[in-house]
């Protein structure tokens, strides 16, 4: 498995430590994140279980997975402390998405003094062909100040996760 803290982006005032954990079976891909000493939750209840219902989650505290395959094409995830999803298949950024028909994919959240959420995602869900895989990793925590965190986080003063280009290699397929 491979791990790395994600960086914060410049503008952030609040200081979470976010650590995301990785790794590519035949299968499936596992990413886990841990967000330590999650004390203060931004959450909201009514949003429901249903990832196709939950528009506009991102406003509370979520970590984030953009991931695929070769080709344009990328699968968003999001998932919040009270392991509430949505997800999307983005065909071009802010332009053309829409929600996966299925999601397959196995979500789960803990919290105690930290809130870990592990994402168990079939190879079969990610986007693009060919056997190496790519995405970033986020995180958007806070209320009143938000703080945004990622594995290749941008530079420019807004932080934007919509940026393929900054997109890592993180592996390759069995």
């Amino acid at each position: 498995m491979q791990t790395q803290v994600l960086k914060k982006h410049h503008l952030n005032s609040e200081n979470h430590k976010v650590e995301c954990a990785w790794s590519i079976s035949q299968d499936s891909v596992l990413v886990q994140f841990t967000v330590f000493n999650y004390d203060s939750p931004n959450i909201n209840p009514s949003y429901s279980q249903d990832y196709k219902e939950n528009w506009g989650l991102w406003e509370h505290d979520v970590v984030e997975i953009f991931i695929k395959k070769e080709g344009s094409r990328y699968l968003e995830l999001q998932v919040s402390p009270l392991n509430q999803a949505f997800a999307l298949i983005i065909e071009k950024p802010r332009v053309d998405f829409n929600p996966p028909k299925e999601l397959n994919t196995h979500i789960s959240c803990e919290m105690t003094k930290d809130w870990v959420a592990i994402f168990k995602i079939p190879l079969s869900e990610i986007p693009g062909s060919g056997n190496k895989l790519y995405g970033n990793f986020f995180s958007c925590l806070g209320s009143d100040t938000r703080s945004y965190y990622a594995l290749n986080i941008n530079t420019e003063d807004t932080p934007d996760f919509h940026r393929p280009d900054l997109f890592i290699k993180l592996g390759e397929l069995e």
